[in-house]
């Protein structure tokens, strides 16, 4: 469900934050509200973000981080009981009523309207019409916000496999690693995935703020495509070794770029990458035809095309 009060009040949700010890402030809220993301909802009309996060004094967290542990406290006396305005309403709010309100009452459709279309953005292309996100909104209402509703209306939504959702993301680290050795075989433990993955500019687990990554220009650098190509002229060898692309060099240049890029699952190449790539499978096979295995899988992990989805 939508953020739900268990999971504001859940260790999980008091190592995310950080861990603030229950007070009389507005900390502890804040943080969740960062988390959940709920606060851009409705803040941008409202000058209540200090309104709204005083709903959560007196809860907070704890966290050792050397552990992994933390574990959540509320303390009724810190809780600031004084009366609220917030969505139109007065009262003594609290965390529990807040979010409900949020999910299910007044802020219903822009809450789940918000998720719906931070979800599509992720899996499908960054600008959904509005449309296209009232729709997936009504879904996700209907089904009690039930995230695995929601991501099903995405994927099988018309938009989603439109020419606009085509190649209209850049691979996130994590995302390029899996699909490198899902293309080669290569076990993920034979790779040296999580000493290589921060050198392209991202740590699983350990997001920049608790706003998490952003999309696309984020991961494009000079430093984070170095990073990609460690990656992936330390993949090449395990690779090779494993199978991948055995008897390339003995095909004929067009074949054999055809070849490469149907094994790294580039089905509708630009047409300058098939033809550099060509050009430097006849000069290679020419000169040093054992490269060409492990070269050509370089060479098509470092193509724009395989770096966007």
């Amino acid at each position: 469900q939508c953020s739900t009060t268990t999971w504001l009040r859940s260790p999980e949700c008091g190592w995310r934050i950080g861990g603030s010890p229950p007070s009389g402030k507005d900390g502890y809220g804040r943080g969740w509200l960062q988390v959940a993301t709920l606060a851009r909802v409705w803040m941008a009309k409202q000058n209540g973000l200090h309104r709204l996060a005083t709903v959560a004094t007196g809860d907070g967290g704890y966290r050792r981080r050397w552990l992994r542990l933390s574990w959540w406290r509320a303390t009724r006396e810190l809780h600031d009981n004084g009366q609220k305005t917030l969505f139109g309403k007065t009262q003594n709010w609290d965390a529990y009523p807040t979010v409900n309100e949020l999910c299910y009452g007044s802020r219903a459709v822009a809450t789940s309207e918000f998720i719906a279309r931070k979800l599509f953005r992720f899996f499908a292309h960054t600008s959904p019409s509005n449309a296209v996100v009232s729709e997936l909104g009504t879904v996700f209402r209907n089904a009690n916000l039930n995230i695995a509703a929601l991501l099903r209306a995405i994927l099988v939504h018309p938009e989603f496999w439109s020419p606009a959702a085509r190649y209209a993301l850049v691979k996130s680290p994590t995302e390029y690693m899996v699909e490198l050795l899902k293309r080669t075989g290569v076990p993920a433990s034979d790779t040296g995935v999580s000493w290589l993955s921060p050198r392209m500019g991202q740590v699983l687990f350990e997001p920049p703020d608790v706003s998490g990554w952003k999309q696309n220009r984020y991961w494009v650098s000079t430093a984070t495509m170095w990073g990609r190509g460690d990656f992936v002229s330390h993949l090449q060898w395990k690779a090779r070794d494993a199978g991948f692309l055995d008897g390339i060099r003995d095909l004929e240049p067009a074949a054999g770029v055809d070849t490469i890029l149907a094994a790294m699952g580039i089905i509708d190449p630009a047409p300058a990458t098939v033809d550099r790539m060509r050009t430097w499978f006849a000069a290679a096979k020419a000169n040093h035809g054992w490269s060409v295995q492990t070269d050509g899988l370089v060479l098509a992990a470092m193509t724009p095309d395989f770096q966007v989805a």
